[in-house]
């Protein structure tokens, strides 16, 4: 959060990896009230995550067993076509060469 906002407000921060070393002065150089602060809203965000995902996962559970019937009598149009793999030819791409070959001397 810390980052997040000192990025938004502090314009002149290089980007990559110098603007976070330099975050992490600032961090380091914060009094321990202010980084209460921080630490107290983090642990408020993760804990509203925490709850959003198991309510997430169990809808998501759910939902996967009220229609696993439905699932397996899918028919096959809708499955994802599968891509034909290339095979590295045995001649290393002569096969290309001979054709153009060919072409050239008609």
């Amino acid at each position: 959060m810390f980052m997040r906002e000192t990025r938004e407000s502090n314009t002149t921060l290089p980007k990559g990896k110098e603007a976070m070393r330099q975050i992490g002065v600032m961090w380091s150089q914060l009094s321990e009230a202010k980084k209460a602060t921080y630490t107290q809203r983090a642990a408020k965000d993760r804990e509203t995550y925490s709850k959003a995902l198991e309510q997430y996962n169990r809808a998501k559970k759910s939902a996967t067993k009220d229609g696993a019937a439905g699932a397996v009598a899918a028919p096959a149009a809708e499955a994802p076509k599968k891509r034909k793999k290339r095979r590295d030819s045995e001649d290393g791409g002569e096969r290309k060469k001979k054709k153009k070959s060919k072409k050239s001397k008609e």
